[in-house]
C-alpha cells in the first residue's frame, strides 16, 4: 500500500517493501510531446486509474486534463490507440503489467519522470487493528529485513 500523507492516520505502517517512482509514458512515434517540467505535462491529456495513488498525486499537483479509467490495462490501450497523449505509471506497474503479452509495447517511451514524488509501498494494517497482532507482524517484518530475507523475497517477486 502506498504511504501518502493523506493516508497516514488511517493505517498502522508496518514496514516499507518498495520505493515507488512515477513516470509519464508516451508513444515513441509522437515527437510533438516534449516535457521538461510538471507544468509542461499539464498541456497534454493523461490517463490514470481512477482513485489510484497516481490520480491523487496528479490532482494534488493541479492537473485537470485527466482521463480516469477502471484500470492500468485500459490506460495502456488508450495511449496505444491515441485516445490520450500520456499515461502515468509507477515503476511497479511497468515491471508487472507491461510484461504481460497483451500489454507489452515497444511503442512506448518515458516522456517525464516525477523524481521528487516517489512514495513507499508498505505493509500496513487498519488503524484499529489488534495491537498484539500489529506487534507480531512488525517483529516478523523486522526479522525478515535484518536477515536479508526481505530482499530475497523482493527479488523473487520482482518488487
Amino acid at each position: 500500500m502506498a504511504r501518502r500523507p493523506e493516508r497516514e492516520s488511517n493505517f498502522i505502517w508496518i514496514g516499507e517493501i518498495h520505493r515507488e517512482s512515477y513516470t509519464l509514458l508516451k508513444l515513441k512515434s509522437n515527437h510533438e510531446i516534449k516535457i521538461e517540467s510538471i507544468e509542461d505535462a499539464k498541456n497534454f491529456s493523461i490517463t490514470i486509474p481512477q482513485d489510484s495513488v497516481g490520480d491523487h498525486l496528479l490532482t494534488k499537483l493541479g492537473f485537470n486534463n485527466l482521463e480516469k479509467t477502471s484500470g492500468f490495462d485500459q490506460c495502456i490501450k488508450m495511449v496505444l490507440t491515441k485516445r490520450v497523449d500520456l499515461l502515468l505509471a509507477s515503476d511497479y506497474a511497468l515491471n508487472h503489467t507491461m510484461t504481460s503479452p497483451e500489454f507489452t509495447s515497444k511503442d512506448l517511451q518515458v516522456a517525464f519522470e516525477f523524481d521528487e514524488h516517489s512514495s513507499g509501498l508498505y505493509i500496513a494494517m487498519s488503524a484499529g487493528s489488534d495491537p498484539v497482532i500489529v506487534d507480531r507482524l512488525t517483529k516478523a517484518f523486522n526479522k525478515l529485513y535484518k536477515q536479508g530475507l526481505l530482499n530475497q523475497l523482493k527479488a523473487k517477486w520482482k518488487i
